[in-house]
Order: C-alpha cells, then structure tokens, then sequence
C-alpha cells in the first residue's frame, strides 16, 4: 500500500509555504497569481484549523485557530528567508558588472547594518545585508522622505490595530454554541451539519485569519517606524524590517519569542544531532538553521502524546458501540476525540514495525498505539472487544473504519450484498493478468460468478482429492527419510498446495520432490516455476505491473519475477488454445478448473450470450486468483494444523483414531472421495478450529454506496455512504459470546456433537469463507484438500514436537542456572551468554571460537574488500586452531596463517616488547616536536588523536603512510566517526564523509604497500628478519603482507585488510587514553 500523508498542521503549512516561495519568486506585483494564493491559503488554513485540535490539548475552537498560527508565523519568516535568496541570484551574478555608483550604496548599507541594534536590523548576514533590493526596480535612486515614510507605517498600524479589533469583535459575537471548548468540529460529523453553522464557520475562519495577518503585519511596522525615527540620517539606507518581497526582513526579537523559548530548550538536541549526523550539514550554515527549526516543528506534533495520554485518563473511544443512541455519525463524535492521538502514532505502513511492537508494549504510551500496527486484530484478539465492545471505530488519517465482531450484525453484512457491497478497491492490484470475480462487484460480478462456480464441482473435488493423496505421500516420504526426524512443515506444506492447484487448476502433474526437469520450447521456466516465483513476491509483481519500468530499469530479483510474469501468461495462453482445440474436436471435458472454466465461457459465447461470456484476460484473471486464494491460505492452515497436533499429542490421538476406524484395512491408494471424505468430520473439525483461530484472512472488507442501517445488538445504526466496514474475524471467532468461556483455547471437540456429527453454528459466527452470496467458491476445494492430507498424515504417522520444544520454559530455567541459551535470529542460529563464569570460559576457549564471520562482514561492508578477495577468504572455514574444523589443507588455511602471525609478532611477550619500544620512541619524538616548554591550552582529545595515532601507526606500519599524505590522521579519524553508519549498510549520501575518508584511506595504503612491494629488498629481509624496517613497518605488517600476497588476495584486499589493523589498533586505545 502506498503510505498516508498525516494531515498535521505542519504539512499543510510547509505546503503553503512552497507555493508561496514559488509564487512570490517569480511573479510580479500585480500578476493575477498574488490574489489566488490568497483563497488557496484561506483554504488550507481552515483545513490546518480543522486538524490542529488533534495535535494539542483543546483549549477551544478560537483558541485554537489562533495557536495555529505559531507554525504559521514562523514559516512565513523561513519562506521570505528562501524568497530573498531566490530574488537576490540575479544580483549576485552581475555583482562583476556593479556601477561604482552602486558598490557605494552597498557600502553605505552595509555599515547601516553594522550600526543597527540586531534586534532591529534583522535576521541576515552580511552578503544578505549587501545584496538588498533597491527601493523601486524602475528608479534604483529613488529614496524616500522620512516624514511620508513614518506616516505612512503608522497609518497601517493603525489600520491593522482597527481591523483587528473588528475580527475579535465580530468572532465574540457569533452564536457561541458553535465556539464552546467542548464543541465538535465539522470534519466529526456528517449529517448533522446546517447551513446556519456553516456561515459561524466561515465568518469565524475568515475573521481568525485575518486576525492573525493584522497581528504579524501591525506589529513589524510599528517596529519599523520606530527604527526610522529614531535614525533617521539613516533612512537613504534605511530597508523595511517586514513586508513585501523586496522589502522582507525578518525581526530576531520577534523571531526567538516563538524559537528559542517555545522549542530550542526542548527539542534543539535532537534537531541539531539529526541536522549534523543524518542530513551532514554545518552546524552554522543558513540551511542547517532553518532545517532544524522545521524538524523541532515536525518533533513537538510527536511529543504530545505522551503529554494528552497523561492529560486523559481515559479515552472516549473505549465506550462501546452498542451504548451510542443515534447513528454511526454519534459513534464518530466519541471517536474523533482521539484523532490528536491516533494520527501521530497510526504506523499502518511505518517501515520500523520492531520498534511500534516496543512502543505499544510501553505502559506509558496510550493504548490505541496497539491498536494501529498491521496485525492489531490478531495481537488484541479478543481483548479489544472485550474493553470497548464487539463493534467499534478505529481513526485513520484517512478515513474511520468500523468493526463488527458481533455474530448477527456479521451475517447481516455477508449476506447483504447489495447494501454492503465489497471493498473492491482493496483488490485492485489482483487484477495483473485480468478482472476477476474478486475484483469485480455489481452486475460484473454476477457474470463472473455465473461461469466461475461451476468448476468447483464433485468431478473437480474428486480430483483434488486423488492429487492431495499423492502429494501428502510423496511428502511423508521424505520427512520419514530425513535421518534427524525434523521437519519444517511451513515450507513442505507450501510445495503441496502448490502442486495439488497445478494439478487440479490446469491439469499439469508433478511429483513432490522436484517439477518438469527442463522448460518447454519459448520459455525460459517451467510452467511450476512460474506460478510459484508469482505467489511467492506477489508484492514485487504488483509493483512492476504498476509502475511498468522498463526492464533494464528493474533490478534482477524484479527482473526474475517479470520473466515469470510473462511465463505465467504464455502458459495460460497455450493451454486455452489446446482445450478449444480439444473442444472443437469433440474431446471430452477435463475434470480441471482450466478445462471447465474455459468450456462454460465459450458455451455461454455459443448460444449467443455474448455479453455473459468472459474475455481470456479474465479467465486469465480468474484462474489467477483461484491460485492466489488457494496457495498461502492451505498451506498455512495445513503448517499450523501439523504444529497443532504435535503440541497436542490428546487432539492428535482423537483425530487419528477416526481416520483409523473409517480407513481399517484400507491401503491410501483405495481411499476414494465418495466414500471416505464424508466420514471424516473429525479431521474437518480440526480444520474449522484452527481456521477460528489463526485463520488467513483478518477481516471481511465490506462498504457503503449510500447511507445503509445496521442492527447491532438489537439497535439501528446509521452507517453514512462511502464508510469502511468489516467483519472483525479475529475478535468474531474468539468472542465469547459464541463460543463460550473458553474461546480462546484450541478445542476441535467443539465441532462435535455426542452422535459424532459436525456441530451447527450460530448464523454469522464462523467465516473463515465469508458468507451468504459472496462466498468463497473455494471452500469445499480447500476443504476436500485438507481433510485428504491430514487423513493420509494421520492414518500411518505421528507428528512429535522436535527436541527441546518446550524452548521459552527452559530458557528461563537457564537463565536461573546461569546456562547459555540457545536461539534462532532468522537463519541464523545464536547463543546468548550471561554470567561472569561463563563469559570467562569464552574468552579461555579463544581458539576453539571464531570471529571470522564477523570480520569478514566488517571488510566488506566498512573497508571495501574486493569481493573475489572475500570469497577467497570465506572459502577457508578450517578455523584458526591448530587442528583443522575441515579436511582443508594447511596451505590453504588462511584464518590460521593470520592467527600464528598475531601469535608471533603481536601476542608474544618479545613482539609486544619490540613493538611497545618503538611506539614510545615514536611518542617521545611526537611530542618534542610541539616545540613549546612553557604551559599551553590544547584539546587532549585532537591532540592523542593526532601525535598518538601518528606514533602508534609509525611503530606499526613505518613512516611511508605519513610521507604519501600528511592528512592522513584526521582523514583517518573522519573514516571512524562512520565507521557504524558504513557497518550497518547506511546509504553513502547519508554517511559522504566518512565513505570518501575511508576510500582515501584506502588509496594512500595501497600507495604505501605498492611502494613498499617496489622498494624492499627482500633477500636481505630474509636474511636478516629484522623487527622494523622503513617500508613496511613492523615484522606484523610484512608477515601478513606476504601471507595475502602467497594465498592470492590483491592489493585491493591486501590494503583492506592493513587499513583494518590500523583501525583496529586505534580506534578504542586512543579514545580511552584521552
């Protein structure tokens, strides 16, 4: 889904601002856009009005409208600051071209402007001061009198002051029941609006802004009246502090009133720190300044819900839906009372779902948090019905749903069809090969059902019966081979519904091990490969289709998935021009959806009905869909039906000893559908309780074309046209009203009555399949294929929890014993260790534990090491001990060649001692060549970061790294400070200057190691081994250097790998020294 745009004043008002900038900028005074921009603000100013509340405690409506306009105000100074800049380019390209006549002028103003108290002369630097507009662009020497000048601005002083006056007074006077604290605004309500209260409405909208435009315009030129009387042998230079374009200045006073006591103190830590390490700005650059006034902005519509979630003990909208008295419309007046803390916290789409999950869990963030994550209705369950009723709203920025998990009300939504018609539009993206039945509503949708029903018939349940049986043999083949006994039924479950919907959908057959070998002639998959590529990234298939790039545009996962696309369509295509011709050729109907489907369409286009046929897009469109409803929603329920049975080996043993009574001395082979599928209600039943329980679908979406009346616990409700609503599947199956106190227990048993037959349920209670005309025409498909693979499951296997499945108790138990708990990230197996003794025992048993992993992610991702360098590396999984994890051999043992080198030239007590000599002598000579013997103030942090970071990389690698780039330390230091952002794969735009001081890094230690390759001569290196020579450094260096070069890493990786033991020996000495 496309992400919201969160209607907070903020948005509307930077809105504003930008069309203004582009307004003002490149517009003249009298153009006909000025006046628009006028109504459009008057515009988005109510719709600011109208949202603000939701954002701030709620003082009153007037109250209200005028807080609104601190954001406003302060914009309006960012944008003339933007504006200015945007007029002055012209100026500052011909600066070269300036008459003497006019560098004179700036002259004068610029010491104008050093003369002036900054409080009035206003925000500027002086390039801006010097850069100032002249006072009429036809007379650039015109210079006014100070007497008309003052005038004039008191005039409009005085007339700013009266009309002001004029607003507040007619804004008092208006009818005051539209005006109290706790009156509802219009945007709560939707029939219940009258004309009378729309004219309070806009009378009082369009007095508040002109208020607010009195107040900011009245109050500037009093200011700048008074700075020309009391200079006025200043006034030739003298620039208006606030008003048009060519005269914009903003007043500083006036400007820190709102910034530095209203939100520097609070929010200016943050807003610098993100300005600083996220947008890489200078802390003191106009830009930077401005950024973090609007990201503190954009910050305090955060912080107040926290603040109201203290202010409210309780919410309005936890009172139940059936104790409203009138309409849907009553039900929005209680609910949009928690709009100002829904709107800021509703992470619907938000990218960071972890962090929502531990915010939601926050005893101090409001509750409606947990109600606004993807998986709400699964996380509450039943809780949120049971707080605030089985029917209720949840606020959107986009609209208010309601939720109905009331059995009746349920069925009444189902089986209305044309009250309560589908939400159609929530299907849309499923119509990539065609319009379907499940995208389709109205007189379309009957067409499509008409033809689409009949091939879920007996012929068809036969079918899928028989292929299931295989399937599930097949599979059970292999769980009983795997010589650990463990599986992972999600992923085989997957495979089997797949090939049971190839079979039974287009009649194409494989075994469950492995599809067709080869693709057929003009395709470059197989007909499986692509239907599941298709299935598995639906989400990447719907973009593609959706914004339709090019290929060469698309990366090569979406490349893949566009190639299976187009496979997928071919197939079809194919396979319907065989069933015509088989048809035409009077062959018989197959018993598959593909057969059928295409038979009934074409007879229906043969007696002439043409109009009730269907196209080959949408057959195409419908077969597709069969695939898409039938594929995730078996197998999951097939995968939590297996766990299920082995969590709970009495339902196991229940269910087991049905298929054994009913399929006694019966082979699986000989197990027709006819005979034993109707005998098998306990495997349904454990069917229908899981599917109340972790079923596929959340809700049944439903809408209204025109205002409809719902019965709601014996009570009429009004729903208004155009309203979202759905059946709350989660809280509808677990309600315990339905089901009883022990709804929330898995107990198939329920299903059964005492003479062994499926139990009635209420009418609305259960539906997994939806109901009444819009029934799923899958469900007796689904069905007919569980109740085949859990009977063939259960008739010859037990299915057991895999060892240590009780994983939560024991890892509390060892977290008492102090033991080190074992868990999965992922695909990733990991250890959690805690506890003194135990992190000892890790540090003792070095050599039998291993870095490797992780250190070859750092080179790769923080020093860029060549990836034919990382895969040689990663190739040797031997380990560093000195016998091998692998039959590998010792020349080829990379990661222990490195450890007998750090074991000989940097662990030993000899190399420790050499390399320790010539960093202090190093050191002593750093610091004698600061020159100074008398007290001096230094920064002891630049100051270690320099000379010790200097004398610890000469003792280690030579004096070379320095003579190639004598920067080489504080670029080094720049490549630290990102050294997590570059870590943890954060885009190079976001992270410039750390990602260009590692690459010149990186050059310069290439330059050093080429050189050094060039310079040494090695045959009396060899003989003399000495501990330090000047280029390479120490015998560590040159050992490790001659290693890579032997194992055929190249100098790209070779200086990788230096640069990280440079960083290495640095990067946490250094700082703990200072």
């Amino acid at each position: 889904m496309a992400c919201r745009l969160y209607l907070h004043p903020l948005v509307i008002s930077t809105a504003q601002q930008f069309f203004f900038i582009y307004i003002a900028g490149f517009t003249s005074r009298t153009s006909i856009l000025r006046p628009i921009r006028f109504i459009i603000f008057l515009i988005s100013t109510f719709i600011a009005l109208a949202t603000f509340e939701d954002f701030v405690e709620r003082p009153g409506w007037v109250s209200r409208a005028i807080i609104s306009a601190f954001p406003q105000i302060s914009l309006t100074h960012f944008e003339r600051m933007v504006v200015r800049k945007i007029a002055y380019t012209e100026d500052r390209e011909k600066k070269d071209q300036e008459s003497q006549s006019r560098i004179t002028e700036i002259r004068k103003r610029y010491v104008f402007g050093q003369e002036v108290a900054s409080s009035m002369r206003g925000l500027g630097t002086p390039w801006e001061i010097r850069n100032l507009h002249h006072f009429d662009s036809q007379d650039p020497t015109y210079v006014p009198s100070a007497t008309p000048f003052v005038c004039t601005y008191l005039l409009k002083v005085l007339l700013c002051y009266l009309v002001h006056k004029v607003c507040i007074t007619t804004q008092l006077s208006l009818d005051q029941q539209y005006m109290a604290p706790n009156y509802v605004p219009i945007f709560r309500r939707v029939s219940e609006v009258t004309l009378a209260e729309l004219q309070v409405r806009y009378i009082a909208t369009v007095t508040t802004v002109v208020s607010i435009f009195c107040f900011s315009q009245g109050g500037c030129p009093l200011a700048s009246g008074a700075s020309v009387t009391t200079n006025p042998k200043a006034v030739k230079d003298w620039r208006p502090i606030f008003g048009e374009l060519t005269e914009s200045y903003c007043l500083r006073q006036f400007w820190s009133t709102f910034w530095h006591q209203g939100l520097q103190n609070n929010l200016r830590g943050t807003a610098t720190w993100i300005v600083k390490n996220i947008f890489r700005m200078k802390s003191y650059s106009l830009p930077s300044r401005y950024l973090k006034i609007l990201l503190a902005f954009a910050l305090s519509g955060l912080v107040h819900v926290p603040k109201l979630r203290r202010a409210h003990e309780t919410f309005p909208y936890r009172k139940p839906f059936s104790e409203s008295k009138n309409s849907v419309s009553k039900m929005k007046q209680q609910q949009r009372d928690t709009l100002q803390e829904l709107m800021p916290s509703n992470h619907k789409n938000h990218l960071y779902h972890a962090w929502h999950q531990s915010l939601a869990r926050d005893p101090q963030v409001p509750r409606n948090v947990a109600f606004s994550s993807r998986d709400w209705n699964y996380e509450q369950i039943y809780d949120l019905q049971e707080r605030i009723g089985d029917t209720f709203i949840i606020v959107s920025p986009k609209q208010i749903r309601v939720f109905t998990g009331n059995a009746k009300a349920s069925d009444d939504l189902c089986r209305r069809r044309r009250d309560f018609v589908k939400a159609v539009a929530l299907f849309k993206p499923l119509e990539i090969f065609g319009r379907n039945v499940v995208t389709t509503e109205g007189d379309d949708w009957v067409r499509h059902r008409r033809i689409t029903t009949p091939p879920f018939n007996e012929r068809n349940s036969a079918l899928v019966w028989d292929e299931s049986k295989r399937q599930t043999t097949d599979m059970l083949k292999m769980w009983a081979s795997n010589p650990k006994g463990v599986v992972n039924p999600q992923s085989d479950t997957m495979v089997l519904a797949l090939h049971v919907l190839t079979a039974a959908g287009f009649g194409r057959s494989y075994t469950f091990g492995s599809g067709l070998e080869s693709a057929l002639e003009n395709h470059s998959l197989t007909y499986r490969d692509s239907l599941s590529l298709i299935l598995g990234n639906l989400f990447t298939v719907v973009f593609t289709a959706t914004l339709n790039f090019p290929t060469w545009m698309l990366p090569s996962k979406f490349k893949q998935v566009q190639d299976a696309v187009v496979n997928f369509r071919q197939y079809m295509a194919e396979m319907f021009a065989e069933e015509r011709e088989a048809m035409d050729a009077g062959a018989e109907e197959q018993d598959n959806l593909m057969s059928i489907l295409v038979r009934a369409s074409e007879n229906q286009n043969r007696e002439g009905k043409g109009t009730r046929h269907l196209t080959d897009s949408e057959i195409h469109g419908n077969l597709f869909s069969y695939n898409l409803a039938g594929h995730e929603t078996t197998s999951n329920t097939l995968a939590y039906t297996t766990i299920l049975l082995a969590a709970n080996p009495e339902w196991q043993k229940w269910a087991a000893e049905e298929v054994d009574q009913v399929t006694a001395g019966v082979d699986l082979k000989d197990l027709d559908y006819e005979t034993y599928y109707p005998q098998l209600k306990r495997v349904l039943a454990i069917m229908h309780e899981t599917l109340r329980l972790f079923g596929a679908a959340r809700a049944v979406p439903k809408t209204t074309l025109v205002d409809q009346t719902l019965k709601v616990n014996g009570t009429s409700y009004t729903i208004p046209k155009n309203t979202f609503i759905g059946v709350n599947l989660a809280g509808l199956h677990t309600s315990s009203a339905s089901w009883g106190d022990n709804a929330l227990q898995w107990l198939p048993s329920r299903w059964i009555t005492a003479d062994e037959k499926l139990a009635p349920m209420p009418a609305g209670a259960f539906l997994p399949w939806a109901a009444g005309p819009r029934v799923c025409p899958g469900k007796e498909f689904s069905q007919v294929e569980f109740v085949a693979v859990m009977a063939c499951l259960l008739k010859d296997y037990t299915v057991e929890p895999a060892e240590g499945g009780q994983a939560a108790a024991r890892a509390l138990q060892k977290v008492d014993n102090g033991e080190p708990i074992r868990m999965r990230l992922g695909n990733v197996h990991a250890y959690l260790i805690h506890g003194t003794r135990n992190v000892q025992q890790v540090f003792r048993c070095s050599k039998e534990l291993t870095l490797e992993e992780f250190a070859l992610r750092v080179a790769q991702k923080v020093k860029r090491l060549p990836a034919k360098d990382a895969a040689l590396v990663a190739k040797d999984i031997s380990g560093s001990s000195r016998l091998p994890l692998t039959e590998t051999r010792e020349e080829d043992r990379i990661w222990r060649k490195f450890h007998k080198i750090y074991e000989s030239h940097l662990i030993g007590a000899n190399a420790v001692s050499a390399l320790t000599e010539l960093f202090i002598d190093t050191m002593i000579d750093e610091l004698s060549a600061v020159g100074t013997h008398r007290p001096i103030e230094i920064g002891i942090d630049q100051f270690m970061k320099h000379h010790m970071f200097r004398a610890s990389t000469i003792a280690l690698a030579g004096r070379k790294v320095f003579d190639i780039d004598p920067d080489f330390a504080d670029v080094f230091w720049d490549y630290d400070e990102d050294f997590m952002s570059l870590l943890y794969g954060i885009p190079k735009f976001l992270c410039r200057k750390g990602s260009n001081a590692r690459d010149k890094c990186l050059e310069t230690v290439k330059d050093y190691l080429d050189q050094g390759w060039q310079n040494l001569d090695w045959r009396a290196c060899h003989e003399e081994n000495p501990d330090w020579e000047p280029n390479f450094g120490s015998k560590l260096v040159r050992e490790r250097e001659v290693a890579m070069e032997k194992y055929g890493i190249g100098l790209d990786g070779r200086a990788s790998f230096q640069m990280g033991l440079i960083w290495s020996i640095n990067w946490n000495a250094i700082p703990m020294t200072s």
